[in-house]
């Protein structure tokens, strides 16, 4: 769960020798961040990108992989999460996350449970689920996702 600078788009090749200046060969991508409509339209966009992006968010927050084995049959990372509404949004947390908050308290830092709940819910709610839509279209627009991120930030951090 190291962070390293990394694209969610999709490269194309320079091929030389063709005649137009760029081709695809297939599919490029990582399995588990790939949009759906990829495998279908083989058509490159930003809502592909914001599928990634939302796939990224739920897997920091929940420390799951969209490629885990527990996800088959139907099951993904995005099921998994709308899940954990009915149960309860800190039970798709990952658990060294809320160890690390309990331990954030210990060193005297006050940490108010119900606002860290309210925000990881918004993330995961509207961001998150938002932006992994299966149909492109009703996706988020990645300035929406933006403004969306500084307002709950403005809820976690008032005092």
């Amino acid at each position: 769960m190291t962070a390293l600078v990394s694209d969610f788009g999709l490269a194309r090749f320079i091929n030389e020798s063709a005649t137009s200046s760029t081709s695809s060969f297939g599919i490029k991508g990582t399995i588990g961040y790939i949009a759906p409509e990829y495998g279908m339209t083989n058509k490159v966009s930003m809502h592909g990108d914001v599928y990634s992006y939302g796939i990224f968010l739920m897997e920091l927050f929940t420390g799951k992989r969209p490629t885990d084995g527990a996800f088959k049959e139907g099951r993904t990372l995005r099921t998994f999460v709308m899940g954990g509404f009915s149960e309860g949004v800190m039970s798709t947390m990952d658990e060294c996350l809320l160890a690390n908050g309990v331990q954030a308290s210990d060193h005297s830092q006050t940490i108010d449970h119900a606002k860290t709940f309210e925000c990881v819910s918004l993330v995961l709610r509207i961001i998150g689920l938002l932006c992994t839509n299966d149909l492109s279209m009703e996706r988020m627009d990645i300035r929406r996702v933006r403004n969306e991120l500084n307002e709950i930030k403005k809820v976690f951090f008032e005092r």
